[in-house]
């Protein structure tokens, strides 16, 4: 799951400027913007040393990753006709992964995180990119640690807590409790929240439950990148081919969160079997058939113009 290092290959390199351009071209085609996702997930320190990366190639590896997006923001543009509002649509995110395993809860606490994740929010900040998407949270304090790394370096921050199946944290939190601890932990720093890699079928209910009983906490969650397939996280550990699930189902099931539960989103996504194919199959069909006609967008993300409000660096004045 390390592909920060495909940026050191050229050929690699052009597959992975690829994947995004088919995604900027399907954004393009429904007139939404986009927010570029570096693909940092594992360039931290641990996950770099497990590959025998050192700090320094480290720091060019990740920069690499943000000039990527720079180059295809410039690219986004022209083909938009240049403008400050168009630049506006395409937002550069460093993303900031785990410390420990994707799916698996770690004892982990908020100072810990806070000084682990220091370095490579730092290195983004450096590196210039517009927010950081801290993505597949397994724990609140891990979460409040790298908010908290933000706050350090002023720099905008979404959360995206992955679920199990049922609808709960890998910890076991509930995620209204996760949001809560976070928030009071950071003075609700983050600019929005988000869940990830879980199918809509394993938080629904919750989701349900909590718009019936009018839960406030509702209203700090405005992204989402689901899973097309239903399988467990142990399930898809388990798995030798990614299991592509049920996109035209994952369709009506987003068009039952948005904006029915949730109400308009700031963003939307896709993860586990979402690809940018543009018809029944992959993840492109999904949002084709949810946000046709003025919406939001797919992988890495996307942002209407006049929903900046959320991110934080409106806020401060950025």
């Amino acid at each position: 799951f390390a592909a920060f290092p495909l940026v050191d290959h050229p050929g690699h390199r052009a597959v992975l400027k690829q994947w995004y351009t088919d995604h900027i071209l399907l954004a393009l085609k429904h007139s939404v913007g986009f927010l570029f996702e570096t693909a940092t997930w594992r360039a931290s320190s641990h996950w770099a040393n497990r590959l025998g990366i050192g700090e320094e190639e480290l720091e060019r590896l990740t920069m690499a990753c943000i000039e990527l997006g720079r180059e295809l923001r410039s690219e986004f543009e022209e083909a938009m006709g240049g403008g400050e509002l168009v630049r506006d649509r395409f937002v550069i995110a460093g993303v900031v992964g785990p410390a420990a395993d994707g799916y698996t809860a770690n004892a982990i606490r908020v100072e810990e995180a806070a000084a682990y994740h220091a370095g490579q929010v730092r290195l983004m900040a450096a590196g210039g990119v517009d927010m950081v998407s801290a993505v597949t949270m397994c724990t609140a304090d891990e979460a409040a640690g790298v908010v908290q790394a933000c706050m350090h370096e002023m720099i905008p921050v979404c959360v995206c807590f992955t679920l199990e199946t049922d609808g709960r944290l890998p910890s076991g939190q509930l995620l209204s409790e996760a949001i809560h601890q976070v928030d009071s932990l950071t003075d609700e720093y983050p600019s929005y929240y988000a869940i990830n890699c879980a199918h809509p079928t394993h938080f629904l209910p919750m989701l349900r439950l909590a718009a019936k009983e009018g839960d406030e906490w509702l209203g700090r969650l405005k992204g989402l990148e689901a899973n097309a397939s239903t399988k467990s996280h142990e399930e898809l550990d388990a798995c030798d081919e990614l299991d592509a699930g049920d996109a035209e189902g994952l369709a009506m099931e987003y068009k039952s969160i948005f904006p029915g539960i949730l109400g308009r989103p700031a963003v939307v996504g896709g993860w586990c079997g979402n690809d940018a194919g543009d018809g029944g199959g992959g993840g492109g069909g999904v949002f084709s058939v949810c946000f046709c006609g003025g919406g939001f967008f797919f992988n890495s993300y996307a942002v209407r113009g006049e929903e900046r409000g959320y991110f934080r660096w409106r806020l401060l004045g950025k």
